[in-house]
């Protein structure tokens, strides 16, 4: 009961704050039900996986397409048969809550991230609550989930290497890399996010050079290569193998997809995610033009690769959010 008082006695306002913005997103996530879209779809090719051992090739659910190649089952594989397992041990209910945990877990790593940027509870709490905006709409069932824990983990694995390099921080992105590759088709966005730091890296040395007429030493570039190659490695550890780029290049580059599919298309100001993340991009131009701390380069790069992305399609709104909460 005396460590319950003391424990108490040591929150903060501030720590009120996160609790507030952790409680508010576990509790928005577990009372809206699962919507429609590809959920059972993707029960069911997890059941036929689990029933048979191994990873349809060809579509067999729909009439007009039956027995054609349908890659898409290759991509999401593994979230599948998680998917599937949690279903048949507690329904709906369960696959809700631990999809929950799944979501929050994202937030609650860029929450920890921002704090020990920031070095204040209440402007983590902020930059969380930012990034759960943006990031909103994109919260349904589907196996896309566990990309947004995995993306949080790359980031904190950055900062914290970069901040005190150990060896182990460098172990996230072959094995995170590896679970990415076979539960969706975003996990070229971890690849960017190493590109990115070891960008920021190589501007650092070059800056040093133009500006002291000296080279430094290449050291830095080390790690965030290594991961790179590691990470770049890693992705061939799935069904398709090198076929994985072909897959998302073509669905990127598939123009009913595209052009027709809502979740893709651009945002605009006529939706309520449109607005959010319209929104969210001039506030975050705001902050980045404004503030006396100059932004780095990985910084400043993150926010024009990933605003390029949100403003290309929808889908990309949520990892706006996300890369931007510790900037």
């Amino acid at each position: 009961m005396n460590k319950l008082t003391g424990f108490l006695r040591k929150l903060s306002t501030e720590h009120l704050w996160c609790l507030s913005v952790m409680v508010g997103i576990f509790i928005f996530l577990n009372t809206h039900p699962i919507r429609p879209h590809d959920f059972w779809w993707h029960i069911a090719v997890g059941r036929e996986i689990v029933a048979t051992g191994q990873i349809p090739t060809v579509d067999t659910f729909s009439f007009t397409m039956n027995g054609t190649p349908y890659p898409s089952y290759q991509a999401f594989w593994l979230m599948e048969v998680a998917l599937y397992g949690v279903y048949s041990l507690g329904g709906p209910a369960l696959v809700v809550f631990v999809h929950s945990l799944v979501i929050t877990s994202a937030y609650a790593i860029l929450l920890w991230l921002s704090r020990r940027i920031s070095g204040s509870w209440r402007s983590a709490a902020f930059a969380t609550l930012f990034a759960a905006a943006l990031g909103l709409n994109d919260w349904n069932v589907r196996p896309q989930a566990v990309a947004f824990p995995l993306a949080a983990l790359f980031l904190l694995a950055i900062h914290a290497y970069r901040r005190k390099p150990q060896r182990r921080w460098l172990i996230v992105f072959p094995l995170g890399m590896m679970l990415w590759v076979n539960c969706h088709g975003t996990f070229p966005i971890g690849l960017l996010l190493i590109g990115l730091w070891l960008a920021d890296e190589a501007w650092n040395i070059l800056k040093v050079q133009l500006l002291e007429s000296k080279w430094p030493a290449l050291r830095p570039l080390i790690a965030p290569t290594a991961a790179l190659l590691a990470a770049t490695v890693a992705c061939l550890a799935n069904p398709r193998g090198t076929g994985i780029l072909a897959y998302v290049s073509g669905i990127s580059a598939n123009p009913v997809i595209q052009n027709l599919v809502p979740e893709w298309v651009a945002p605009s100001l006529g939706s309520l995610a449109g607005k959010l993340f319209l929104g969210g991009l001039l506030l975050a131009s705001a902050i980045l033009a404004l503030s006396p701390r100059r932004p780095s380069a990985f910084q400043l790069l993150s926010f024009l690769a990933f605003a390029g992305l949100g403003l290309k399609t929808s889908r990309g709104s949520i990892w706006f959010g996300i890369v931007m909460a510790p900037t």
